[in-house]
């Protein structure tokens, strides 16, 4: 999903000189007006690592003399191309680049309008009008080397997922007693590509996260392995394009397990193995920890079971 742009958010960039950069590039309202040079700033973006795209914004030199600080938002209304002329435009770049989006935002201290181009990293590779290919390097396009295109090209061989952590509440009252329980969801979906037949996540998280700790494992950690695999049965499940499995993980909140329990040490590692290298991250354990902490307040003396759910993190790949 696209985020989400306001005069605001625009004017922001202005106050705070954010340079382009490899997923960000201003145009002003003018650049309408060349439609070959719409696809080719389109297709680099793509071709790169996505991203966005401003027509309204005028640029002003750095302390270097280069053009690529914002100075200030124009009006695109005056040059007469429509959302749906722009939206046809970028459709004719070979082949047709899937899932970009394009937002008017009316901006009252202009007066008018901009339009925001939200661009997705393709799959492959997509060509301009002067039949090369290009990709963003920092603020600059440059025409791609052969092995260069060849590596974009090759991103649809490999399969692409999206992980989900979000955090479920399942705090319960044996006999009375309340015990904080939650679950650490992990959600794969996979979201483009071929369809992976073999794949395995590792979540490692610290053993004094969990009820049932053993503080005898060397590196503190103990590591959840979920996997498509099998191995009573021999067979591997594979997961379908736009399909999600999810796995859990139980922790218990450091007013059960001991509250001389350090929370705030450790981190919740994962990596993916499907094809290719492995992916390797850690989730945002802040958010974690509050959420955590408005849950359990949020029960307060309730003796009722909940299902609150809160997202943690997406990560996508």
């Amino acid at each position: 999903m696209s985020e989400q742009w306001n005069e605001t958010r625009l004017l922001g960039l202005i106050s705070s000189t954010q340079e382009e950069n490899t997923t960000l590039e201003y145009k002003g309202a003018p650049s309408l007006k060349n439609n070959k040079e719409i696809r080719k700033d389109v297709s680099a973006m793509a071709n790169s690592a996505g991203g966005t795209i401003i027509y309204g914004m005028k640029e002003k030199k750095d302390s270097l003399g280069v053009n690529n600080i914002p100075d200030e938002l124009e009006d695109v209304s005056t040059v007469g191309v429509s959302k749906e002329t722009l939206d046809q435009i970028i459709a004719e770049i070979p082949p047709r680049i899937e899932n970009f989006h394009i937002q008017k935002v009316e901006c009252p201290s202009i007066p008018g309008y901009v339009y925001v181009v939200d661009v997705p990293q393709s799959h492959t590779a997509h060509m301009a009008d002067d039949k090369r290919y290009h990709k963003r390097f920092n603020f600059h396009i440059e025409a791609m080397e052969d092995y260069e295109v060849r590596d974009v090209m090759n991103r649809s061989k490999d399969p692409k997922f999206e992980i989900l952590f979000s955090l479920q509440d399942t705090t319960s009252f044996p006999g009375g007693f309340r015990k904080d329980d939650y679950e650490l969801l992990v959600d794969l979906t996979h979201v483009a590509g071929p369809i992976p037949q073999n794949f395995q996540i590792h979540v490692g998280i610290p053993w004094h996260w969990l009820e049932k700790n053993d503080p005898r494992l060397p590196n503190g950690f103990i590591y959840k392995i979920f996997s498509n695999y099998n191995e009573g049965n021999n067979v591997s499940s594979p997961i379908f394009h736009k399909k999600t499995k999810r796995y859990s993980i139980r922790i218990s909140h450091p007013y059960y397990i001991g509250k001389d329990v350090d929370w705030h040490n450790g981190e919740i590692e994962y990596t993916l193995w499907s094809s290719g290298n492995p992916i390797v991250g850690q989730i945002n354990k802040q958010i974690l920890l509050d959420a955590l902490e408005k849950m359990h307040n949020k029960l307060g003396q309730q003796l009722i079971p909940t299902e609150i759910i809160t997202v943690i993190q997406i990560i996508s790949f």
